[in-house]
């Protein structure tokens, strides 16, 4: 009998030893697995990052209007001719004062150069704006400078360097 329950001893014994293994196994398996989707996410996300067309879609000029502006005011309300840069922030300084309207400093650039941004919808749609996210500072420069000297635009030669920043403050920089 005692021979017995050794044995039967040793057999769990055993039978426990060869579970914990393969459990082990499976979780090394497991852990690797893991570990090489997470590289594949990782790489997804930089190309992500790098791809120009992603940087476009993500682009979103008139955005902060939906969140901020539409409550109180239309559509119709932006697509007037809001002025130069100094009125345009006579503009917001006077919507800031009203009891309603919260608006954090992000909040008020970003406003600000939606606005100035607008000068440019006069004629082109936002697909147009967004096709300016991968091209470089002094490329954006160039073709709105060249729309500026359009007869038809309405805009002074110092509002060139006005439009680049405020696309740039939209896209983030």
């Amino acid at each position: 009998m005692k021979e017995m329950t050794a044995r039967l001893r040793e057999m769990l014994t055993m039978f426990l030893v060869l579970v914990t293994a393969i459990v082990v196994v499976f979780v090394a398996q497991l852990t690797l697995e893991v570990r090489s989707e997470l590289v594949r996410v990782k790489t997804a996300i930089q190309a992500i990052r790098t791809d120009p067309k992603a940087r476009e879609a993500s682009l979103q000029p008139f955005a902060v209007f939906d969140e901020k502006c539409v409550s109180c005011h239309s559509d119709r309300k932006f697509l007037g001719v809001h002025g130069t840069s100094s009125e345009l922030q006579g503009i917001i300084a006077k919507m800031e004062k009203l009891p309603d309207v919260r608006l954090s400093a992000q909040e008020r650039d970003r406003v600000h150069a939606s606005l100035e941004l607008l000068k440019c919808v006069r004629c082109h749609g936002e697909v147009n704006l967004k096709k300016l996210a991968p091209m470089g500072t002094a490329e954006r420069l160039e073709i709105i400078r060249r729309m500026r000297e359009k007869p038809d635009s309405g805009m002074a030669p110092e509002e060139s360097a006005e439009i680049l920043r405020a696309y740039q403050k939209i896209q983030g920089f």
